[in-house]
């Protein structure tokens, strides 16, 4: 019954996307590509997410992007997800959002394979949205670069916009030698950002 009521909720919350043409139209938690960090968070808080997750990506050369992330809490609640990740561009002190994503936790470090079946449900419901987007939907799980050990995977599934911002909907299956945990994650990219994570620069 947890899972049905979150896949509803999941399409009810993307059902005002079916006539965007861009992906600055869509919002997670009502935020968008595009807007800033600040009109949300205090400066104070955003600095600190981001020195949370300064070492993240540190086996990319290309130091371009950073990450901050937070879960919902008593101070800061989120409707639908249980934490939100973005990605900005190091250095810029507006802060603005290049991606943002949504993660669901469940009980995915038990059973990996009710967040495939509800990922391909989301994916169903949304195919009918998106008709403007090019959907790719690969057949097999992907090592996750940043698992030295190649035991992570993680199973994507995009939607790409004509200019290639891509929806992201993945469910990742973290080694447990990594400090993660599996997850449901809908993300929502600028083609920039996109090339820069498929490059092992």
């Amino acid at each position: 019954m947890k899972n049905l009521l979150l896949i509803l909720i999941l399409t009810l919350s993307f059902h005002s996307w079916s006539k965007a043409d861009d992906i600055r139209d869509l919002q997670i938690e009502g935020m968008s590509i595009g807007d800033s960090l600040l009109d949300f968070f205090n400066k104070n808080f955003i600095k600190e997410i981001l020195a949370e997750h300064k070492d993240l990506y540190k086996y990319k050369k290309n130091k371009t992007f950073v990450q901050a992330g937070t879960l919902s809490n008593d101070k800061i609640s989120f409707a639908n997800y249980e934490y939100l990740q973005f990605m900005v561009k190091k250095n810029d002190k507006k802060y603005i959002i290049h991606g943002i994503s949504g993660k669901i936790f469940d009980n995915y470090e038990i059973d990996i394979k009710s967040c495939y079946k509800k990922q391909d449900e989301v994916v169903k419901n949304l195919k009918n949205d998106f008709l403007n987007t090019d959907l790719v939907e690969p057949k097999k799980l992907k090592k996750h670069q940043g698992d030295k050990t190649g035991k992570s995977t993680v199973r994507q599934v995009g939607f790409f916009f004509k200019n290639d911002d891509v929806i992201t909907i993945e469910c990742y299956d973290w080694a447990k030698v990594m400090p993660y945990k599996n997850n449901f994650k809908i993300s929502l990219s600028t083609d920039e950002l996109n090339k820069w994570f498929l490059t092992n620069d």
